[in-house]
């Protein structure tokens, strides 16, 4: 499993759609910020987006200790399967991205 981190706009979900030659469900993309979500990029039959408060109560996912965060962290996730050869053996975690220091005192 990765997680990209880093500063709004800088191609974190990019570089995830260069990797899967692809979009996927519910990607944006933009100068501003775009992604308000965390959400998991991984492998499944069909493309699908699943919530984040069902997704900790599936059981053969590997996400149910995040339960533990509560309701305002489980309505900023989401995951995204796809049925992509890439996602066989890695998973991507996109990440909101986070303002510079100078900008969050503002």
């Amino acid at each position: 499993m990765v997680l990209l981190m880093g500063q709004y706009s800088t191609g974190k979900s990019t570089f995830i759609r260069h990797l899967l030659e692809r979009d996927y469900p519910g990607l944006r993309i933009g100068p501003e910020p775009t992604t308000d979500k965390f959400v998991t990029v991984m492998h499944g039959k069909s493309d699908k987006v699943i919530p984040g408060n069902a997704l900790v109560v599936d059981k053969s996912m590997p996400y149910t200790q995040l339960s533990n965060y509560g309701n305002n962290f489980l309505q900023r996730l989401e995951c995204v399967t796809l049925n992509s050869p890439v996602l066989e053996g890695i998973t991507f975690v996109d990440s909101p991205g986070v303002l510079s220091g100078e900008k969050q005192r503002l």
